[in-house]
Order: C-alpha cells, then sequence, then structure tokens
C-alpha cells in the first residue's frame, strides 16, 4: 500500500473491495454487475476527467476469467507482508 500512499490520486477516484476467501478470488457475472453499478454510481459524483481504478485487495489473488478485468490492480495478503 506504499505504492498508493506515495502516489497522487484523489481518493474519490478509488474504489475498493475487500474480499476473505481460502482461494484465488473469483468474479462471476453477479459481482461483475454489482462493480459495474458502483462505477457507474461513483462516475456521476466525480469529475469527467477523473478515472476510476478498481482495487481488490484479498488473501490469495483474483482467478482469471472474463470478469477478472474488472479490477485494475490486485492486492494480495503477501503483498502486504512484504517489507
Amino acid at each position: 500500500l506504499k505504492h498508493y500512499a506515495d502516489s497522487n490520486f484523489n481518493p474519490q477516484q478509488l474504489t475498493i473491495s475487500l474480499k476473505y476467501y481460502k482461494q484465488e478470488f473469483i468474479v462471476d457475472k453477479e459481482y461483475h454487475n454489482k462493480i459495474v453499478k458502483r462505477q457507474e454510481l461513483l462516475s456521476k459524483e466525480i469529475s469527467r476527467r477523473s478515472v476510476i481504478h478498481s482495487t481488490l485487495i484479498t488473501t490469495f489473488g483474483l482467478a482469471y476469467n472474463e470478469y477478472s478485468g474488472d479490477f485494475t490492480n490486485v492486492i494480495t495478503l503477501s503483498d502486504l507482508l512484504k517489507s
């Protein structure tokens, strides 16, 4: 997270999902629709010149599938524990 703290970003442009699972997180169609709806709601509240970056913070990572591209960044537990 240090990278994000050191970056110049506007917190209004960032959506974060926290997920705890015993395996890689899998984005299904239902969760994909939820993310799209959140991004649409957020885009109405911020400047049109702003970009929304969806970040997933999860224990074991993200399984690749047709919806895994919904997240701009994925941060795992091992990423957080690196010094």
